[in-house]
């Protein structure tokens, strides 16, 4: 309860929860490639002792992503954190349209843009994601040069080898995607999940391309501005 809480954890932090209600068939759509249909933790709503607030430090100042920050480093200092609350505290009604889409890809691009600028987001995992999968590609492409030589009769020499790389990087895209964030988002708890996993598949894609092309700009900024330093 919060009574008990609040006297046996006056060093800790209790995290409040959020779940997103859509309001329209559009909106599920949304919510099942974005953020789920699970409780997930939040900060407005958490319990904190000001010794606590203290000891963490207080809020940077950017347009998005402040809170996760906090939080974050929250859990980097040490501080005993308790789970989110079970049924979820807040909902939040997602009210999405096939006319606000655009909006909401450009605030996905704004709000990535300037999380992974922020202090402990790894945006270089997404960057590695990508040139990992290139340098598998890639070494895949010249086995049978460097390995096979071309030689077809060469039990080294496998056929139709590049267009078998991209096939396993596309299905365990695909797995990822349309099998472990789903059961992760608890998309399979409604009636017709199958039909939303259908439905928001090419929304899905997209967010992860508006993502990737957030992470390369944020990439890009940096080495921009390093350049520009070294001149001076």
């Amino acid at each position: 309860s919060l009574a008990n809480f609040v006297q046996t954890n006056q060093q800790g932090l209790q995290l409040c929860s959020v779940q997103y209600k859509p309001t329209s068939c559009f909106a599920e759509v949304f919510v099942t490639a974005t953020f789920g249909f699970l409780p997930l933790s939040c900060l407005p709503g958490s319990i904190l002792s000001t010794d606590t607030f203290a000891r963490i430090g207080s809020f940077i100042s950017v347009r998005s992503g402040e809170d996760s920050e906090w939080i974050l480093r929250s859990r980097l200092i040490g501080v005993e954190i308790s789970e989110s609350c079970k049924p979820p505290l807040l909902e939040y009604r997602l009210c999405v349209s096939a006319k606000t889409l655009l909006s909401f890809l450009r605030k996905w691009f704004r709000n990535y843009s300037v999380s992974f600028s922020l202090p402990g987001y790894q945006v270089h995992k997404y960057i590695y994601t990508i040139l990992g999968s290139s340098i598998f590609l890639l070494f895949f492409s010249m086995w049978n040069w460097r390995i096979a030589g071309w030689n077809e009769s060469s039990p080294l020499y496998v056929p139709f080898l590049t267009r078998a790389a991209l096939i396993i990087i596309a299905l365990a895209y695909i797995s990822f995607r349309l099998m472990y964030l789903p059961i992760a988002k608890g998309v399979f708890t409604k009636r017709h999940s199958y039909l939303l996993i259908l439905l928001s598949s090419p929304l899905a894609i997209l967010l992860d391309i508006v993502k990737m092309m957030a992470g390369f700009s944020v990439v890009l900024d940096g080495l921009l501005k390093q350049i520009n330093l070294n001149k001076l």
